[in-house]
């Protein structure tokens, strides 16, 4: 059994996911949270209800999950966290602490539902897509799945704001694991994320802020990188102008690097999915 666990929030992105796995997964395990990561505001309703005439072709192998009500941390969570993850400022631990009891979730109901049977798990983001390809070799060769026992980054090609801007270095977040490796995590599905173990090259395509104007303020209103969401990353004619010349939305020193794609080489749904998605951010808002 395959079985693709992800966090949602309302990214456009996981139509193309349901679509571009169908046939090679069982089943979809899409988390929701009624609040967001940053804590700075309410959602108004859940989108997997919102968008539900969109999910429903794909719903007989998709479970829902909601996340009711984020847990308050102590302060030794937080300083754990902290020191453990020292990328994050501690103003912004809070939201990594959302965001780490978002992705790890669903680990209970995969034990329950699961198991001691045999299955592979794909831990993402809803916008870290895997290559169909590699889904379907993990599921018919006994020999690819007997490795996941020792969890299996999936190296993808990385985008910026639709498929025609490319970075120029992989990104290698996403991961498979089959029930051993599970299990050996204990319930930390964050705990692989960052490890340099080895991967699957040509694992898939991961889409950073594919999304409209609109919806790149709200993600970065809602994030867990607290430091971003203040005006000067918030501006819509910054971002717009961003979209069009494939700048940096943050910033950030040093200066990204991203090239422009060669939309027609990609697989025929990512290129629907493209065309749809910039018509999107030229249109709405």
């Amino acid at each position: 059994k395959i079985a693709d666990i992800f966090m949602y929030n309302g990214e456009p992105l996981l139509e193309l996911r349901l679509k571009l796995l169908y046939d090679v997964v069982d089943e979809f395990i899409c988390v929701e949270a009624r609040d967001v990561h940053s804590g700075a505001r309410q959602k108004q309703g859940l989108y997997v209800e919102q968008y539900a005439e969109v999910l429903k072709p794909y719903r007989d192998k998709l479970t829902i999950l909601i996340i009711e009500e984020f847990p308050t941390p102590d302060a030794g969570t937080l300083e754990a966290l902290h020191t453990s993850w020292t990328h994050i400022f501690p103003e912004s631990a809070q939201a990594w602490y959302r965001e780490s009891y978002h992705r790890n979730y669903a680990a209970d109901y995969v034990r329950s539902k699961y198991g001691n049977g045999a299955f592979v798990a794909l831990v993402c983001d809803v916008d870290e897509l895997p290559d169909p390809a590699i889904v379907r070799e993990v599921r018919d060769s006994f020999g690819t799945y007997e490795k996941l026992s020792t969890p299996h980054h999936l190296v993808m090609e990385h985008f910026f704001y639709n498929f025609q801007w490319r970075y120029v270095d992989p990104f290698s977040n996403a991961y498979a694991v089959n029930e051993q490796g599970f299990r050996d995590m204990e319930g930390d599905l964050n705990l692989m994320r960052m490890s340099p173990n080895s991967g699957f090259r040509g694992g898939g395509w991961h889409g950073s802020y594919f999304l409209s104007v609109p919806g790149i303020v709200r993600k970065l209103e809602s994030y867990a990188h607290r430091e971003y969401s203040t005006e000067q990353f918030l501006d819509p004619n910054t971002i717009r102008g961003c979209l069009r010349s494939g700048c940096n939305i943050l910033q950030q020193e040093p200066v990204w690097v991203l090239h422009e794609h060669n939309v027609s080489a990609l697989p025929p749904p990512l290129q629907e999915f493209h065309c749809n998605l910039v018509f999107l951010q030229e249109h709405c808002g």
